[in-house]
């Protein structure tokens, strides 16, 4: 009898044993890094979200004090946070852990809630100098796809025309609430597979596209990035910083 209850007690240990170790690597095994794709030219591209370093970017006239009363939080301490001003005012920033470890969807959850915050997406690339924000570029087929049309799917989706190109026909730029579920490269990617478009991709920013030591000094907006090269299709919006 006596045995029977310490074989038992054992069991029961070893199984509370078992559960702990699988508790502590659910909360402490970082996910896998994961890929996200657009469309190039009929074709998918790949690339790696680097999940420790995230790009956030605000309404514009967000002030000093906004931002800092934002990372002013527990939640956000150890972090690496290097922001770009302009005056008093903060236009973006970008963020990233200290050990390499992931940023939690609790963090990012947390800078989505804030007002002054319009986007916050992970880094891309090999090289981790790609990121988006919310928007997206649609080139309308010339033939077959009305404005109407599209029209019709920005308000299925609650998207947003944020501007026309001036110098490509049917051109047209579009933001992704960040209220939605759907990523920048879900939407982007569930417009092209309608079959409405030419195209239609994430709009990136590349980081210190030409080798400055400054992280801000080069943005380019509207690019496509194939798996060799980065090709710049729209130059309405080039700016040095």
């Amino acid at each position: 009898m006596k045995d029977k209850i310490l074989l038992a007690i054992a069991l029961l240990c070893l199984t509370i044993f078992s559960s702990c170790k699988e508790e502590i690597k659910e909360d402490f095994d970082p996910p896998p890094a994961e890929q996200v794709y657009y469309y190039y030219k009929g074709e998918k591209v790949f690339l790696t979200q680097r999940i420790d370093k995230i790009y956030i970017t605000f309404v514009p006239n967000t002030t000093k004090e906004q931002f800092f009363s934002i990372i002013n939080n527990n939640i956000v301490e150890e972090l690496i946070i290097d922001a770009f001003f302009h005056e008093d005012f903060v236009y973006d920033a970008v963020i990233e852990t200290k050990d390499g470890k992931y940023i939690s969807s609790a963090i990012i959850n947390y800078f989505k809630s804030k007002t002054e915050v319009v986007s916050v997406n992970y880094f891309l690339g090999d090289k981790g100098n790609l990121a988006v924000t919310d928007e997206f570029s649609v080139q309308l087929l010339n033939d077959s796809t009305s404005l109407e049309q599209l029209h019709k799917l920005n308000k299925q989706y609650n998207c947003t025309i944020k501007r026309k190109s001036q110098v490509r026909e049917n051109h047209y730029m579009l933001s992704v609430p960040k209220t939605s579920k759907l990523s920048v490269f879900d939407m982007a990617n569930l417009y092209y597979e309608t079959g409405y478009f030419l195209s239609s991709s994430p709009n990136f920013l590349q980081f210190d596209a030409f080798g400055s030591n400054d992280p801000y000094s080069l943005l380019i907006d509207g690019l496509e990035v194939d798996t060799k090269k980065i090709i710049i299709t729209d130059l309405e919006k080039y700016y040095e910083r």
